[in-house]
């Protein structure tokens, strides 16, 4: 008997954060982003160079461990913030948000999986339901959508504390 896993996207929701710019994706708030993001990598660094002193300790401690309702960046995000990928949206749209959570799921969907089978029998090979494979998946909610929700494999996220993003926001022009 195979067990059976979340669906990717499955039960995610996030919520209205119109209420506030945090997580706007107008213009001003972008550039935003991308100071918090430069922030964040020196912090990220100290903290990661630091580990002589229990304050640094702790900063490490607490960004490694971020929960549900923290601020968090995608750490290759965090290094690249403008970069653009193949649709030519910026990095730091999808690298920056709420963590709405982190679960083992289905590496793909059963439409995916049964698309990915049906494939390989028509190239000659058998792909068995227990040859399928689980990942473990955080979801991201980027913009003040509840739909806007990114879901991240084979990443790492990281806590931002909260006096870094206070401190942003009063460099903003």
């Amino acid at each position: 008997m195979t067990e059976s896993w979340p669906q990717p996207y499955h039960d995610i929701t996030g919520t209205d954060r119109t209420h506030d710019d945090l997580l706007s994706l107008t213009e001003p708030a972008m550039r935003r982003r991308v100071a918090i993001l430069g922030d964040a990598l020196e912090l990220w660094k100290s903290a990661l160079n630091g580990g002589l002193t229990e304050s640094s300790r702790g900063l490490y401690r607490r960004m490694t461990r971020p929960g549900i309702g923290d601020l968090v960046v995608e750490t290759i995000g965090m290094r690249y913030p403008t970069r653009r990928d193949a649709q030519g949206d910026v990095r730091a749209v999808t690298c920056f948000g709420i963590l709405l959570g982190t679960r083992i799921e289905w590496a793909c969907t059963d439409e995916d999986w049964r698309r990915y089978q049906d494939e390989g029998a028509a190239d000659g090979y058998h792909l068995p339901n227990d040859a399928r494979v689980t990942t473990e998946a955080a979801y991201v909610q980027y913009g003040p959508s509840a739909d806007d929700i990114c879901r991240w494999t084979n990443c790492s996220l990281i806590a931002m504390p909260p006096d870094l993003i206070r401190s942003a926001e009063e460099r903003q022009p």
